[in-house]
């Protein structure tokens, strides 16, 4: 048996003290996905040996860490605490009269402004435009599921209903009709002056500059009174 073999098969989990103590781990010798827990933070580090300089800038908030010996290597945070960093959550308070964009046609939430917050989640790795409610994703590639729990509540004398999906890198253009099952669509009806609940999911891979966002659409054309709503992402 090769020493370099003996040692990928010795590291293939580890455990250090600190950060630094991680940065100096030799990378060459381990198997791509090695794991090595930090005691410090209580992180676990997944090695990603081609994963190159590319998200270096996460490194400031610890989600990547360099190695010293100059290879394209780079430890990756998988959990810390026994919970996922790369999970995050966006929401809105409130959302009133949500302007109808045209019987069945799709209009961003966000067309009409208001203030969404990015309440979980690495400010490092996710960017939220706080009037647009657009998401995007600027970590490391990541499998997500993407889970949007709507609550729409109409003004008296308009019952409606309203469907919602998750557009992924606009795959659901703003202004369309078309219907998108496999994005996660799902219809509610709301009776007058009531409210009612959707909750809409899709599996996506976020890639850097990948973006998702809440869309809605109405088959009448009453005007949505109140909105509020929670979008969550979980790394699978």
């Amino acid at each position: 048996m090769s020493e370099a073999f003996r040692s990928a098969v010795a590291f293939r989990n580890d455990i250090c003290d600190t950060v630094s103590q991680l940065q100096q781990r030799f990378t060459r010798p381990l198997p791509n996905g090695a794991t090595v827990f930090v005691t410090g933070t209580e992180a676990v580090y997944r090695l990603a040996k081609s994963l190159g300089d590319g998200f270096d800038d996460l490194a400031t908030a610890d989600l990547v860490v360099i190695p010293s010996d100059g290879t394209d290597a780079r430890w990756v945070m998988e959990d810390i605490s026994g919970g996922s960093p790369w999970y995050a959550v966006i929401t809105a308070a409130a959302v009133a009269n949500v302007t109808p964009g045209g019987v069945s046609t799709w209009r961003a939430l966000g067309s009409t402004p208001a203030t969404f917050t990015l309440d979980a989640g690495p400010a490092s790795a996710f960017s939220l435009d706080p009037t647009t409610s657009l998401l995007t994703y600027d970590g490391v590639p990541r499998l997500y599921m993407a889970r949007a729990i709507v609550s729409v509540e109409t003004a008296a004398g308009a019952d409606d209903f309203v469907n919602a999906a998750l557009s992924y890198n606009n795959d659901i253009p703003a202004g369309s009709t078309a219907a998108h099952r496999a994005a996660g669509e799902q219809s509610v009806g709301v009776p007058d002056g009531g409210t009612s609940l959707i909750v809409t999911q899709r599996r996506v891979l976020l890639n850097p500059t990948s973006t998702l966002r809440l869309m809605l659409r109405d088959t009448s054309s009453a005007v949505i009174s109140a909105l509020f709503f929670s979008l969550s992402l979980e790394p699978l």
